[in-house]
């Protein structure tokens, strides 16, 4: 998608049209939960489509979570000085969580 105005120099050739692309993605989230970090992951994303004076209202609140805090309950991983919970580091992008399955799953049996 291209979240820049049709002139843009660098933009890829084969980018689609933001109201175009943004249909398409809407018909793909309709009955899907979006999982994100924390809510202003979604800012830039927003800002773009406010810019290009589309509509933001892409995923509605029923249909995203964050996962900062369900991470932060789940590992549980308190400071041994004020005993409150750290915060957890994000994940990172998708193609370093691809990344590190694939080095996972290519890791040497320990034979145990």
């Amino acid at each position: 998608m291209r979240l820049t105005g049709p002139r843009t120099p660098g933009a890829p050739a084969h980018a689609l049209d933001p109201a175009e692309a943004l249909a398409e993605l809407a018909a793909l989230l309709a009955d899907r939960t979006v999982l994100h970090w924390t809510p202003a992951d979604l800012g830039p994303l927003h800002d773009a489509l406010h810019r290009l004076k589309l509509p933001i209202a892409l995923l509605p609140a029923d249909r995203t979570n964050t996962a900062r805090h369900a991470v932060r309950s789940w590992r549980a991983d308190l400071d041994p000085t004020t005993g409150e919970h750290r915060h957890p580091t994000p994940p990172g992008t998708a193609d370093r969580l691809l990344l590190l399955r694939r080095m996972a799953a290519d890791a040497p049996s320990t034979g145990q």
